[in-house]
């Protein structure tokens, strides 16, 4: 019986930048400037007005942080449900990458009641993530679109 800690026959140490647990760290996020949430919850509220009732957005830094939330017809999500949700994302994101599958563009979920679309915007200290929370009769594909077309300006939001 061999030691977890022993290699695996020819098996090489991965770098630094893809050990589980290595991503950009949280610290080296810049803190937004209050015109820049200003101008992603702007975009974030038009983007809420697209949606059918019962879903809503929020943006959030990769560390879970909420920066921006806007619901149609239901309470704001609690910040602890949407750091969970950040933090799925981020554990997709570096899975993505130890498995050499690529860099993570979105992610979807589905529950029973609910769609869950996920979008990493950035790849720097000012990345972010955008969710939509959709009831289960909601258009995907339009709501995918709307939150698309609205990309450029929350990416020059928080520049």
């Amino acid at each position: 019986m061999r030691s977890s800690d022993e290699p695996t026959a020819g098996a090489e140490a991965l770098p630094a930048s893809q050990e589980v647990g290595a991503g950009p760290s949280t610290a080296a996020l810049v803190p937004l400037a209050p015109a820049q949430i200003g101008a992603a919850r702007a975009t974030l509220t038009e983007l809420v007005t697209t949606l059918p009732e019962g879903g809503g957005a929020a943006l959030l830094r990769p560390d879970g942080t909420v920066l921006a939330q806007g619901w149609s017809g239901v309470s704001e999500a609690t910040s602890g449900t949407l750091s969970h949700l950040a933090a799925c994302a981020q554990s997709a994101l570096r899975a993505m990458l130890l498995g050499g599958w690529g860099d993570l563009e979105d992610l979807q979920i589905t529950s029973h009641d609910r769609y869950v679309l996920v979008r990493r915007l950035g790849r720097s200290d000012r990345a972010a993530l955008v969710m939509v929370v959709l009831p289960p009769n909601a258009d995907i594909a339009a709501c995918r679109d709307a939150l698309r077309e609205r990309e450029p300006a929350l990416l020059e939001a928080l520049r």
